[in-house]
């Protein structure tokens, strides 16, 4: 499948077909089916956008490029219809600065020098919850954020208490069941927090080096999470 012109940093499969999207570091967003090892489409994105992120819904039926305006210095995701996505998106979501900061700002004891570190920090990674309703952003700080899928008015979820001082690159993703955020840390541990209200549920320990994979299975109660070394670990009922 040749096309790109630099490193590729994401792919997404449609669950529903044998097409899937990827995104490079070129800037460039190619939609590929399995049958051909050229590009079938390619999305036209603002030339100020980069480094694209793509990933489909559950159903496939939509899928969103996440990408950085360099001119309005802004992170947004923009949402496609996976049949009209030639017309273009049919809406950016993405939470406000103002959202944010009031979101940190019911956090206790937070300082304003760590507030302004993760409001500074890139967008690495996203993907939708299992239901289509909600989605999971990650950051390069300690910042996640969890937001409704097409109301941007609705404040987002905000956890800041996973360690990610160093700024590297940490796996988070749902749960199979959507009620939880699984995610790593600096301190090579797993952190299992609550969807809906960001609270932190639980601890892992095992891994040697920080997680920057993570992947539950769909249908049974597996989670499975990689740094140099890989574990699959059962979620207690």
């Amino acid at each position: 499948f040749k096309g790109h012109t630099n490193k590729i940093n994401s792919l997404s499969i449609n669950p529903t077909d044998d097409n899937f999207l990827s995104s490079s570091i070129d800037g460039k967003v190619f939609l590929w089916t399995l049958g051909c090892s050229t590009p079938i489409a390619q999305l036209i994105l603002p030339n100020t956008c980069e480094l694209p992120y793509v990933s489909f819904d559950s159903s496939g039926l939509i899928f969103g490029v996440l990408c950085f305006d360099t001119k309005l210095k802004l992170h947004s995701i923009k949402l496609y219809d996976s049949k009209n996505y030639s017309n273009g998106p049919f809406q950016d979501i993405a939470p406000s600065l103002t959202q944010i900061e009031l979101a940190l700002s019911k956090i206790p004891d937070i300082t304003s020098q760590q507030s302004q570190r993760v409001l500074q920090s890139s967008w690495t990674t996203f993907e939708f919850s299992p239901d289509g309703q909600k989605i999971l952003i990650n950051t390069s700080s300690d910042l996640l954020l969890i937001i409704d899928s097409f109301n941007p008015d609705i404040e987002p979820v905000v956890i800041m208490s996973r360690k990610n001082e160093l700024g590297i690159t940490l796996g988070a993703t749902f749960s199979a069941d959507g009620q939880s955020i699984i995610t790593g840390n600096e301190d090579n541990e797993l952190q299992v927090y609550d969807t809906l209200k960001g609270e932190l549920q639980t601890t892992l320990t095992g891994h040697v080096a920080p997680v920057g994979f993570i992947k539950c299975n769909p249908r049974y109660d597996v989670i499975a999470s990689g740094c140099v070394n890989t574990a699959l670990w059962i979620q207690s009922p």
